[in-house]
């Protein structure tokens, strides 16, 4: 799918949905995000201790178009994500020769791979709770999709880390290179509460989970162990989904309700 298409299509349901909707907000958003590398297919390497780990954790940011419709919501709008793989090097008790002897080393060295994706995101949200007591907020219930252009960045790397036994070095290496593109598209399901604070206005947080139904490329990992005499290469291939859990906050500066004009939720 093209960006420009996308643009269009936003524009298009922009459009179409303030024409319908009871109420209409737009605010920033900003969200720490963990970045869950999930493999397509299986990692091909020739050493089980190399592996992606768990989680990253990096940041997200951007513009939010809310529109409102009785118990439903729509929301769009785009954001800006950091998104890193780390892979790890697990050196347990290798050993290597050393004139007929042999030392251990007990180590790991960890590798980041950084990028950020540009996304369009469109979620629909259903209210599950209304309380207007002393505090007043919407519990709603979100569903959708987002459209990811993902860029990977010049790499970065982590030092070695020696736990015990003989001095190391490490060296590595990447591919993909910095400036490879990969687009796909997100399924997002999660909750979000609409709030009204005193003398602050209109918020939003929540949380949500942001499945990708592709991987994000090739990434080839080599990793060249040595104690400066002997040493060891290893190797790996790995097709990560990069799949994430955003905490979201979103603080509203325009809202606009259908009859009525500017509305403001800050209040003493």
């Amino acid at each position: 799918m093209r960006t420009d298409k996308v643009f269009v299509a936003v524009v298009c349901i922009f459009l179409f949905t303030k024409a319908g909707a009871q109420e209409f907000s737009m605010g920033i958003h900003f969200s720490p995000i963990a970045t869950i590398p999930m493999m397509a297919k299986p990692p091909v390497t020739n050493h089980p201790s190399l592996k992606a780990k768990k989680y990253n954790i990096n940041a997200s940011a951007g513009l939010n178009l809310n529109y409102r419709f009785n118990r439903l919501c729509i929301e769009t709008g785009g954001n800006i994500t950091t998104r890193s793989v780390t892979f790890r090097m697990n050196l347990d008790e290798y050993s290597y020769n050393s004139l007929g002897g042999s030392s251990s080393i007990s180590s790991y060295s960890d590798t980041r791979s950084p990028g950020y994706a540009i996304g369009i995101p469109l979620q629909v949200g259903y209210l599950l709770d209304r309380h207007n007591a002393k505090t007043v907020y919407d519990f709603y219930g979100l569903l959708g999709a987002s459209y990811e252009m993902h860029t990977t960045l010049p790499y970065s790397y982590g030092s070695v880390t020696s736990q015990t036994g003989s001095s190391i070095t490490n060296n590595r290496n990447f591919y993909p290179g910095a400036g490879v593109k990969t687009n796909w598209v997100n399924i997002i399901a999660g909750f979000k509460i609409n709030a009204i604070l005193r003398r602050v206005g209109l918020i939003e947080y929540g949380l949500r989970y942001h499945f990708p139904l592709s991987h994000a490329g090739r990434y080839h990992v080599e990793t060249v162990v040595s104690n400066g005499i002997y040493g060891s290469a290893f190797s790996g291939d790995f097709y990560p989904r990069l799949a994430y859990m955003d905490l979201h906050f979103t603080y509203y500066l325009l809202n606009y309700e259908k009859g009525t004009g500017r509305k403001k939720y800050r209040y003493n």
